[in-house]
C-alpha cells in the first residue's frame, strides 16, 4: 500500500502527517493502533503481510493541507494554533495576516 501524498510512513501501517499536514485524532488512533497489532503474535505466528496490507486499506487515513506555516512535522500545530488543520488561533493568541500571534 502506497503512502498517501503528505505523509511518512516510516513502516509498517504506521503513517504521519509531513510538515504542513495534519490526520484527525481518530486516524492518530488507528495508525497508533496498527503499529500495536503488527507486533502481536498470533498462534505463534506474526500476521502477515496480506493481513497488514488489507488492514491498512480498511481503516484509510485522510491527510489534510494546513494553511501555510500551521502546522509542523507529525501534524504538531504551530505555538498559538489549534483545531482542525491548525487552522485556529488558541485562546489567547489572534490571527495577524496568515500567523496567529500572542495577544498582549
Amino acid at each position: 500500500t502506497a503512502c498517501p501524498p503528505g505523509a511518512n510512513c516510516p513502516g509498517g501501517n504506521v503513517v504521519l502527517p509531513s510538515e504542513g499536514f495534519w490526520i484527525t485524532a481518530k486516524d492518530r488512533r488507528k495508525t497508533a493502533e496498527r503499529a500495536e497489532s503488527e507486533d502481536e503474535e498470533m498462534g505463534g505466528l506474526r500476521r502477515g503481510d496480506e493481513e497488514r496490507e488489507m488492514q491498512l486499506n480498511e481503516s484509510r487515513v485522510v491527510v489534510y493541507a494546513c494553511p501555510k506555516d500551521a502546522c509542523l512535522e507529525a501534524g504538531v500545530c504551530a505555538q498559538g494554533r489549534t483545531g482542525p488543520v491548525c487552522a485556529q488561533c488558541e485562546e489567547g493568541y489572534a490571527l495577524s495576516g496568515t500567523a496567529c500571534m500572542e495577544c498582549n
